[in-house]
């Protein structure tokens, strides 16, 4: 049976870094007040461990998803199709930036 792979935490990162996990934070959301040079050695870590933000995990954590949820009971009909368009489009953008793609 193989083993179950164990998600990269922040503390995982911020071991590595040589940082707090507050510095991991605020480097995920490209805080000014972290200095350049300890930007890049935390994202440095965060490639070399492979983290990616988990997003579902926070939106559970502060108990806000920002997503709607739309149910339909006959999505073939006139008025089906109508609600849907009246939907706006998902954000292009993210709230997030991604610091791995700096």
């Amino acid at each position: 049976m193989a083993a179950v792979k164990k998600s990269v935490s922040v503390k995982d990162v911020a071991r590595l870094a040589g940082v707090s996990e507050q510095t991991v934070s605020r480097t995920v959301h490209d805080s000014p007040s972290v200095r350049p040079e300890t930007k890049e050695r935390v994202r440095a870590a965060m490639r070399e461990l492979g983290y990616r933000p988990n997003f579902a995990g926070r939106s559970l954590r502060r108990g806000k998803f920002k997503t709607v949820g739309v149910a339909m009971f006959n999505i073939t009909g006139t008025a089906t199709s109508t609600a849907w368009r009246a939907l706006p489009p998902p954000p292009t953008n993210t709230a997030m930036p991604s610091p791995l793609l700096k």
